[in-house]
């Protein structure tokens, strides 16, 4: 196997999720996540941890209208850079 490249295929920076609207609480807290070509992640944590909000998150899928993103973004090169707001 070859050393990962240094350029990740996909880069999460400061990736917070909430959820609400009157007293929105924070479920994802600051997030950063870089892969790299090859790499394989998998993300471990206790149920309701936010395993599936994040990913989702990263997607752009998460709950719909029901999940406001922070500030963060998520990034793939060669395509298109994404912002969260």
């Amino acid at each position: 196997m070859t050393a990962p490249s240094s350029d990740p295929i996909l880069r999460v920076r400061d990736l917070r999720v909430h959820f609400g609207t009157r007293n929105p609480i924070e479920v994802v807290h600051g997030l950063d996540l870089d892969i790299a070509p090859g790499e394989v992640v998998a993300v471990v944590g206790e149920s309701g941890s936010g395993k599936s909000v994040t990913a989702l998150s990263v997607i752009g899928s998460a709950a719909g209208e029901r999940a406001r993103h922070g500030v963060g973004e998520a990034a793939r090169p060669g395509a298109h850079r994404a912002e969260t707001r």
